[in-house]
């Protein structure tokens, strides 16, 4: 009798999109998602073609014009056409992007996709924003402006857009789309990770949650949010980093320190995610880390990445 032999099948391919706002972690889950083998990675797509594209909302100025110059292919059928290609070969197709830039575009989302959401504390995310938006990695770069926190942002702050669009995929696809919040991410990164992969059929490997530091990452990228990377440092703790640390004690950004265009963007936001934080994958109650009131850890790294140690040459200079 001949020998048995069963074939092992190819598991279908999972295409998954994030949606989330600027300085919510974004970068970080996207470097965490690209430690899967075989996956096809896109970086906001959407953005682009908000901010660079033919249909573009966001007027840049002259300067920054000059400088990143138009992505004309980049219209929004364009950019769903890209993600609705096959990918053979690939067992993931990954696309993180940020709401507000489909706003007004839902016929443009594309089709095939598990909708996923990652948000956080508007006070943080708005208290980063105006401090990026007005230095960056650039010297000098605070004293030549300053910029409201509302600087080149939609009329919803970001956050009115995320949440419409939410309930939007919520009563139109049938499906309760799936929302991370980055705060809960930062308390168990292992858990969190593991419970998103069984939601939306992703393979969950402990690799997930480190990762070499990188700048040069192998994805669909657009050449002028590239140049907005290399200006303003968008994604460079992110890249720069070796995977998300566990932040054991939850903090809370002291309201009435921060400048009152940001206190008035936070006021109007903080409703909109309050609802979407209801409805988000919640951490084992065992497991919900304690709240610090105000300011930050001084002995953790404020944005939850692990950086790479400091290492010392035979003469004990570090490099």
């Amino acid at each position: 009798m001949g020998d048995i032999r069963t074939e092992t099948k190819r598991q279908p391919q999972t295409r998954v999109m994030l949606w989330s706002t600027p300085r919510a972690l974004s970068t970080a889950f996207l470097r965490s998602i690209h430690t899967l083998s075989n996956a096809e990675i896109f970086n906001e797509p959407y953005v682009t073609a908000w901010h660079f594209g033919p249909q573009r909302k966001y007027k840049p100025n002259k300067l920054i014009v000059f400088l990143m110059g138009c992505e004309e292919k980049y219209s929004y059928e364009w950019v769903k056409e890209q993600l609705e290609k096959d990918f053979p070969g690939k067992d993931v197709v990954f696309c993180k992007d940020f709401g507000y830039t489909i706003d007004g575009n839902w016929e443009h989302i594309p089709k095939g996709y598990k909708h996923t959401f990652l948000i956080r504390e508007p006070a943080k995310v708005m208290k980063s924003w105006k401090e990026r938006i007005n230095c960056g990695p650039l010297p000098g770069m605070g004293l030549i402006w300053k910029r409201s926190v509302s600087f080149a942002m939609p009329s919803g702050y970001m956050y009115k857009e995320l949440h419409d669009l939410y309930f939007h995929l919520l009563e139109t696809t049938g499906e309760d789309p799936l929302i991370l919040d980055a705060d809960d991410l930062l308390a168990d990164p292992k858990q969190m990770m593991m419970k998103y992969c069984q939601a939306i059929g992703l393979p969950y490997r402990d690799e997930m949650l480190n990762w070499e530091p990188n700048e040069k990452m192998n994805w669909n990228v657009a050449y002028s949010n590239l140049i907005a990377d290399k200006i303003m440092g968008w994604y460079s703790d992110a890249m720069n980093s070796d995977g998300l640390r566990q932040k054991l004690v939850r903090t809370k950004v002291d309201i009435k320190s921060l400048p009152d265009d940001v206190k008035e963007v936070v006021k109007f936001v903080q409703p909109f995610y309050d609802a979407m934080y209801k409805r988000r994958l919640k951490l084992d109650p065992d497991t919900e880390p304690a709240t610090l009131e105000k300011g930050a850890l001084k002995d953790q790294n404020k944005n939850g990445y692990i950086f790479p140690e400091k290492k010392d040459n035979e003469d004990g200079r570090g490099h």
